[in-house]
């Protein structure tokens, strides 16, 4: 399976499917405004792309870069075309394309509370786990929910990371995003 990669627009043929099924995956207080990640798209090592299976929308992810790291912000792959083998393909097309290191965040499996979630949680991070992506010893508390930093590639810095949220974010990535060395990890 080779997919074919395209930039995000809102002028794209499609793009009001990759807007549905963007606004699906994550509950309203997980994710910007889909035209908030279009204008922030227009900077310089902000990517928004769409992955096709010849016609047919696989999924999309939104990356940025900063130094030797890619933050993936958004993953995402077509609620109906799951377990098919897309999302591995999509990563696939990262780890090829990107820098030394990626970085992303996945719901903490151990967030300290009961969850409704957590059979998803488990299968999401085997997922990242069977396609490379290692535990980086850290974690991120955004807006009350604790998740799990996970990287793929060269050694994981959290300083570059802060580094990297704080410059995506104008300066606010210290009121939103809270990175901390997990308790269990030296």
């Amino acid at each position: 399976m080779e997919l074919q990669v395209r930039p995000v627009t809102s002028r794209m043929e499609g793009y009001s499917k990759i807007a549905r099924i963007y606004n699906g995956a994550f509950p309203r207080r997980e994710r910007l405004p889909i035209r908030v990640l279009l204008l922030m798209a227009r900077r310089k090592n902000v990517d928004f792309w769409a992955f096709y299976d010849g016609d047919i929308f696989c999924g999309l992810t939104y990356l940025i870069r900063y130094g030797s790291t890619t933050l993936v912000f958004y993953l995402v792959t077509n609620d109906e075309l799951r377990s098919r083998g897309y999302g591995s393909e999509i990563l696939g097309w990262i780890t090829a394309n990107t820098t030394k290191t990626i970085v992303l965040d996945a719901e903490a499996v151990e967030s300290g509370r009961p969850v409704s979630n957590l059979e998803q949680r488990v299968r999401r991070q085997k997922f990242y786990q069977k396609n490379g992506f290692g535990d980086s010893g850290y974690s991120m508390r955004e807006y009350g929910e604790l998740y799990d930093i996970l990287y793929y590639g060269a050694e994981f810095s959290a300083e570059e990371l802060k580094r990297l949220l704080k410059w995506f974010s104008f300066g606010l990535a210290g009121v939103i995003f809270k990175i901390e060395r997990k308790p269990d990890k030296k």
